[in-house]
């Protein structure tokens, strides 16, 4: 019996693509009527003269394809029914996101493919021997629309990203290929602290653009459409960020039309910083730290986190257990802090490419180019993490909110931050400017500071009430505000949408925390909290009980499924209250202002 095991999990393994496939499709059907992803039944009036639209992708938010060679040693044998050598996955096989982890074995193989190696001369993150990995489809959509498309025309909401996007732009007759004027640029997330990537990746991007500039725009249209619309989603913000800090202010000129970032963490999120100290799951099965060893060095996790150049006197961690012994100490953005608090975890690699490649390129620059900066509030977001020890999963603080009573922004009921996400039955779950369940609204709303000051072009600002960091780009109003932008009805303006943010004196009085933990710490507390309807949150929590069933199966796999998500779905509760509102011009509490 024991000699018969290995071999039915290696055919379980072998036949998830298949069963996966059959599952999902019926599930999409019953539940959700499935979601088209392609434009052949287009009933919306087709747009004469199209620009060229790209499509940048946020942290998680790109399939990853992987290919192995002969040299690879897995850390199990079973790893070895999960692909064939010397070829390229394909179709439902990838790297990311994975849906081969419903085993602690199966898993361990995953979490081997996917952790980089840090070298420190070098302070290059690399695969491990034997690995390539790059991302699927360069120049389409195939690999950022719905990361878990299993049949053409049907995929999971769950795992969308910009599918919905897609399809519209399919609607208003764009295509994709050689011949289209629709593309895709994804990147491989884990690589991005790697300089040589980044420039690499700069360099294709320029290239890809360039090559749909010279196609001839359509007769009776200018050469202006030529121009390219770049369209990002999250730390996609960012990453285009530094191909602008390294582009010729003329190639942007001659080439860009309009830039529009959305959920842009331009100073960084709290939750990346949590990731990367103890791991998050995202919802798969396992806790927390299991997944550390992918994330520990994260190129993308790095890049979000948040920098003392932002934010100087606010501290996002305390360890309870202290320092040697000591009482409990907490921990700031700056490089000291960051090095010692991974000091203490036995760590150097992260700190080491926080501080020498990430550090260098966090001043945040105006892009240049004309820009619309789109971003939700009113969604509770993670704040600060409080850990018994570095090996618990931290009991998470929600950020202040704002009372529009009395125009002030306001601590917790609980004045020392004592309220553990998770207490959805409070008043807290009603109040807006909360971010987007990701990133902290200072962080979203930072391209305010654009308006202005970017060489002259217009920056304008849009927020969407309610929208959480991924969700939004399936928000109705989020998709009928940026199709004005692409059938060109919209011209931008420079127009500033903010909140009056805390005073560096009143958050470093948050600081010094002390009494009980509020409750829900420790355990499972790092799985309490918004990051149930947010984050680069691009893989399908029940796709693992999916996997199980076929059409004969449904039932089966909907009720492992339903059990993965029992946690996510009562911690969706707040912020669902709020999908779906859109801030079109005026918010109700927010300042739209001019320059």
């Amino acid at each position: 019996r024991q000699t018969a095991i290995p071999r039915v999990l290696a055919a379980m393994t072998r036949l998830t693509g298949t069963v996966y496939l059959l599952g999902v499709l019926c599930v999409a059907i019953v539940v959700t009527g499935g979601t088209p992803v392609s434009g052949d039944d287009a009933k919306d009036a087709k747009v004469e003269c199209k620009r060229p639209i790209v499509l940048i992708p946020g942290l998680g938010g790109s399939v990853l394809d992987f290919k192995v060679s002969a040299s690879y040693t897995p850390p199990h044998d079973i790893c070895k029914k999960m692909y064939t050598v010397g070829e390229w996955s394909s179709g439902l096989q990838r790297l990311w996101p994975g849906i081969e982890d419903l085993l602690p074995e199966i898993r361990d193989c995953w979490i081997d493919m996917m952790e980089l190696r840090f070298n420190a001369t070098t302070l290059l993150s690399e695969d491990i021997a034997g690995v390539e990995v790059r991302p699927r489809d360069w120049g389409g959509v195939n690999g950022i629309a719905n990361l878990m498309k299993i049949a053409k025309g049907w995929g999971p909401e769950q795992s969308s990203v910009y599918e919905k996007t897609v399809d519209m732009l399919y609607e208003m007759g764009w295509q994709t290929g050689d011949a289209g004027l629709l593309a895709g640029a994804p990147y491989d997330f884990r690589k991005v602290a790697n300089d040589p990537y980044m420039q690499a990746y700069a360099t294709r991007l320029r290239a890809l653009i360039e090559a749909k500039f010279a196609m001839a725009p359509a007769a009776g249209c200018g050469d202006e459409f030529r121009q390219a619309i770049v369209v990002t989603h999250s730390l996609g913000g960012p990453v285009f960020e530094y191909v602008m800090k390294h582009t010729a202010q003329a190639w942007k000129d001659r080439y860009l039309h309009l830039l529009v970032t959305v959920s842009s963490p331009w100073t960084g999120s709290a939750k990346a910083f949590r990731s990367m100290l103890s791991g998050d799951s995202e919802g798969l099965p396992g806790s927390n730290i299991d997944y550390l060893p992918a994330e520990r060095v994260m190129g993308g996790l790095l890049w979000m986190s948040p920098f003392w150049r932002y934010w100087p006197q606010k501290d996002f961690v305390r360890l309870d257990a202290g320092l040697d012994g000591a009482a409990a100490h907490s921990f700031g953005t700056s490089k000291e802090d960051y090095a010692q608090l991974f000091a203490v975890a036995g760590r150097t690699a992260a700190p080491a490419i926080l501080n020498e490649v990430i550090y260098p390129r966090t001043e945040v620059v105006a892009p240049g180019v004309p820009m619309v900066c789109v971003h939700g509030t009113g969604v509770p977001t993670e704040y600060f993490f409080v850990y018994k020890d570095l090996k618990h999963d931290p009991t998470i603080y929600r950020e202040p909110f704002y009372d529009p009573t009395t125009a002030a922004w306001v601590e917790p009921p609980n004045a020392a931050l004592k309220m553990p996400l998770g207490w959805f039955d409070s008043k807290m779950k009603d109040d807006p400017h909360q971010g987007d369940g990701t990133v902290p609204l200072r962080s979203l709303q930072y391209c305010n500071n654009f308006v202005g000051d970017n060489g002259g072009k217009p920056v304008y600002v849009h927020t969407v009430k309610g929208g959480d960091h991924l969700g939004i780009l399936r928000n109705d109003g989020y998709l009928q505000f940026t199709k004005a932008i692409y059938a060109g009805s919209f011209q931008a303006t420079d127009r500033r949408v903010s909140v009056p943010l805390p005073t560096k004196a009143w958050l470093s009085s948050l600081t010094a925390l002390d009494g009980d933990d509020g409750g829900g710490g420790g355990g499972d507390g790092g799985n309490e909290g918004p990051d149930a309807v947010s984050g680069d949150d691009h893989t399908v929590a029940w796709a693992a009980g999916l996997a199980v069933g076929g059409c004969a199966c449904v039932a089966l796999g909907m009720a492992v499924g339903a059990a993965l998500m029992k946690r996510r779905v009562e911690r969706t509760r707040a912020s669902s209250l709020h999908e779906g509102l859109l801030d079109h011009h005026q918010p109700v509490v927010e300042v739209a202002t001019g320059p």
